[in-house]
């Protein structure tokens, strides 16, 4: 049986203080189990050739989104680890903050997995889709 899940101020303070910089990329906008939505703030230094976000940038908001839905409904899932991520990219997103909305779809206890949906800021249009899978240590 699932632990208690951390609220979003607790799973907020917790990313603070175990992944450096973590204030300065997202935000944690809304965590109601099994889903959490958090913003990517993009900036410059985001942006590839032809001014849209990077991939890299999209893969790491998903895997934070997912990680921070996956706590929300089980504070064991803290040591879990990413294993695996598999993301298509449909759309190239503008210049502005990117949207993830995670959803746990299976909560395991060996393995969990979920889908992330990313859309630009006020935009309706899915920019990627994630399916992300986490094992438990």
């Amino acid at each position: 049986m699932a632990d208690q899940g951390m609220s979003q101020a607790e799973i907020d303070g917790w990313l603070r203080e175990h992944f450096s910089g973590f204030d300065r990329l997202f935000r944690l906008e809304s965590v109601s189990p099994p889903r959490a939505t958090i913003r990517y703030l993009v900036a410059q230094q985001h942006l590839r050739p032809g001014g849209t976000v990077m991939g890299p940038a999209m893969m790491a908001l998903a895997d934070t989104a997912m990680y921070a839905a996956l706590v929300g409904m089980d504070r064991a899932a803290l040591t879990a680890v990413t294993s695996n991520l598999n993301m298509s990219f449909l759309h190239p997103p503008p210049a502005k903050d990117l949207i993830a909305e995670a959803e746990v779809l299976r909560l395991g206890k060996s393995l969990s997995v979920g889908e992330v949906r990313l859309y630009s800021d006020g935009d309706e249009l899915l920019v990627a889709h994630a399916t992300v899978s986490f094992s438990h240590r």
